[in-house]
């Protein structure tokens, strides 16, 4: 939330939070209330971070994540966006987490998953259209069918929502895009 010192103070605490959680190999569920009484207590509700923790077990393909106030990833199967996988959204870390749905399921080899933030489908110029999750949608399909590999398609997108604002955002844009291949 916002861009200056607390907000980068937040986010650094949430990630130290989540690292701590991880390398103990504590549950997802864990994790988040982990990282939300972090930022409870550092700030006092004041202060939020919006994210989503995901586990992956490599071996299986089975996939968990908790949704803290970021929108639904899409589950790439193919050379087409097959859904958008539902999982209910809490509030974000930092307000006092309550995880109503774990995410959950399993992945095919090959699949690929694409979680963004709303700041990629809110991009807009100043009184223009915002970029929206048709135009991403149709942006990854475009270069998915073209056979682009994940750096490229991440670059070509963040060009796209660049080309589309006109100039710098006014809010953080994320990209994070998985691919399950085992057995590599």
């Amino acid at each position: 939330m916002g861009h200056g010192v607390n907000s980068t103070l937040a986010s650094t605490l949430a990630l130290g939070a989540f690292r701590f959680a991880r390398r103990r190999h504590l549950d997802l569920t864990v994790m988040a209330e982990l990282v939300d009484d972090a930022l409870v207590e550092r700030f006092a509700n004041d202060e939020f971070v919006t994210g989503q923790l995901a586990q992956l077990d490599v071996a299986t393909g089975h996939f968990r994540w908790v949704n803290a106030g970021h929108p639904l990833p899409f589950l790439i199967r193919g050379h087409q966006i097959v859904a958008e996988m539902a999982c209910d959204p809490c509030l974000p870390f930092g307000l006092g987490i309550d995880i109503t749905e774990v995410g959950e399921c399993h992945l095919q080899p090959g699949d690929q998953l694409l979680f963004y933030s709303d700041g990629v489908t809110e991009a807009h110029a100043r009184g223009g259209a915002q970029f929206g999750v048709d135009n991403l949608r149709n942006a990854v399909e475009q270069y998915i069918g073209a056979g682009l590999l994940a750096p490229e398609l991440l670059r070509r997108l963040a060009r796209d929502l660049r080309s589309h604002r006109g100039a710098e955002l006014a809010d953080d844009a994320t990209l994070v895009f998985l691919q399950w291949q085992p057995g590599r």
